[in-house]
């Protein structure tokens, strides 16, 4: 080419070019240029596809990753639900500073508080139980007797049943149709019917 003296075809273009644009941002040659080297470990991506299909799917490619960027400019929806969610992380952390650190780090200030606030820490009526809960009060009242019957393997027995839970539990949250409550301490059970 130089010993020619010919000038190169589109000599008018250099790594500063602009190839192309969006809103807030523009993809100069030398982009392109380093997505075309990139793309030589890749020669499967290659085959068989001209420049221009490859600088088409590179065009694509931008425009997918420019809009993920910029989704709360699309996306109204989107957009109040990153508000909230970052509303949401600055209130936690004015939180954690101005309260729980400060909380944390006066213990006779929350001892004094606890004191003076005994009777609000006080269990519900409630029982420390193991709840089995069924379908009809049929089911409930089988279970109950073969428990009451055999007691000393009432594990294996409600091994065999579907569906149970254990903690300590505020009657007034027990919610199924039929279920009985097997209070640890005292070996009692009792059934409730709520519909």
């Amino acid at each position: 080419m130089l010993q020619n003296n010919k000038q190169p075809l589109h000599s008018d273009i250099s790594n500063q070019t602009v190839l192309f644009e969006f809103k807030d941002r523009k993809i100069f040659v030398a982009d392109w240029i380093g997505y075309r080297r990139s793309l030589k470990s890749s020669p499967n991506l290659t085959n068989g596809k001209s420049n221009a299909d490859i600088l088409d799917a590179y065009r694509q490619i931008l425009a997918f990753e420019y809009y993920k960027q910029h989704l709360d400019k699309y996306n109204t929806a989107f957009a109040e639900q990153v508000a909230d969610f970052r509303d949401g992380n600055l209130l936690f952390e004015i939180m954690q500073r101005q309260v729980w650190n400060r909380a944390g780090a006066d213990s006779a200030g929350l001892k004094k508080y606890f004191e003076s606030r005994k009777g609000k820490y006080l269990w519900k009526p409630g029982a420390e139980a193991i709840i089995f809960t069924s379908g009809n009060l049929q089911t409930s009242q089988k279970l109950k007797q073969e428990i009451e019957n055999n007691s000393k393997i009432w594990r294996k027995i409600v091994d065999s049943f579907w569906r149970s839970g254990s903690g300590r539990f505020r009657k007034i949250r027990i919610k199924s149709t039929a279920c009985f409550l097997f209070s640890s301490g005292s070996r009692k059970i009792d059934t409730y019917t709520n519909q």
